[in-house]
């Protein structure tokens, strides 16, 4: 037969302890944890206007792809129109985020940036080396010109943010 420990036992009393010890103790575990996130990588007057560029594009992706769904476009184009989601929000992350190593955040914010706007512009024009079909619909033509007109825009922003003249 088992014995039941209610938490009046002493059983109970010391599991109830011991919870309590652990506890206490993670404000202090929380204070150690808090310089091993590091420190944010870029200023908020930095990080603002690369996301008021591209928040915008995550919504205009969003649409180029119901317009490229309806249009019958293939099942590749369309992964790779939902991969460029995927690449913003890393990037838009990245820029918000902490970490120990700054110059690898840089580094990868860089590259991302850069392969984002190869890619929409191989939507624009086609690119058999890159695997992508150019949009076909004026429409999209007209949504995708729209985003590569904002991505020019955010240029000045996302130098500014990788620290580069």
């Amino acid at each position: 037969m088992h014995e039941v420990h209610g938490s009046g036992s002493v059983a109970g009393r010391r599991w109830a302890g011991v919870l309590l010890l652990a506890l206490s103790c993670l404000p202090a575990l929380a204070v150690q944890a808090a310089p091993a996130a590091g420190k944010a990588c870029f200023a908020d007057a930095l990080v603002d206007p690369v996301g008021q560029g591209l928040y915008p594009i995550l919504a205009q992706t969003d649409e180029l792809i119901a317009i490229e769904m309806q249009d019958g476009a293939s099942p590749q184009s369309i992964y790779l129109l939902t991969r460029q989601m995927v690449l913003t929000e890393r990037i838009l992350r990245r820029s918000l985020g902490r970490g120990t190593d700054c110059n690898a955040i840089i580094d990868s914010i860089g590259s991302e940036y850069a392969m984002l706007k190869r890619s929409y512009d191989a939507f624009a024009q086609g690119s058999p080396q890159e695997g992508i079909e150019a949009v076909a619909s004026r429409r999209s033509q007209a949504l995708l010109q729209q985003i590569r007109d904002r991505l020019a825009q955010t240029d000045a922003a996302v130098l500014q943010l990788l620290h580069k003249p």
